[in-house]
């Protein structure tokens, strides 16, 4: 029971089998990685892209890189969620097909020239 409280599937005035068998598979669902990174508003904007940026490696838990979607997030690890350091969407870095676009672009423009 007190690993459910941790994991924030219980209150601490629900700490009793009741409450326990109770649990929805609702409750269970919303303390994965993928759905608290769809519903914190990170750069998903629906659930199966969230499950796309974590299996990218994306996202880090704390110091830990994490690229499996079902990890289930402690309550006192909600606040450590966040983007991962050599990410793109961090560094702002323009990604492969982007660089790959504006190349095609300055070669037409030497061509003119």
């Amino acid at each position: 029971m007190r690993r459910m409280h941790r994991y924030g599937l219980l209150t601490t005035d629900e700490l009793k089998l009741d409450y326990v068998l109770g649990l929805t598979v609702n409750k269970l669902l919303d303390r994965r990685l993928q759905t608290r990174i769809h519903q914190d508003a990170f750069h998903a904007k629906s659930i199966h892209q969230a499950r796309v940026i974590i299996k990218q490696k994306h996202i880090r838990v704390g110091k830990d890189l994490v690229n499996v979607p079902s990890f289930n997030v402690r309550v006192e690890s909600e606040k450590k969620i966040n983007l991962a350091p050599l990410s793109p969407f961090e560094t702002n870095k323009p990604s492969r097909t982007s660089r790959k676009k504006n190349k095609g672009k300055k070669g037409a423009a030497e061509e003119e020239n």
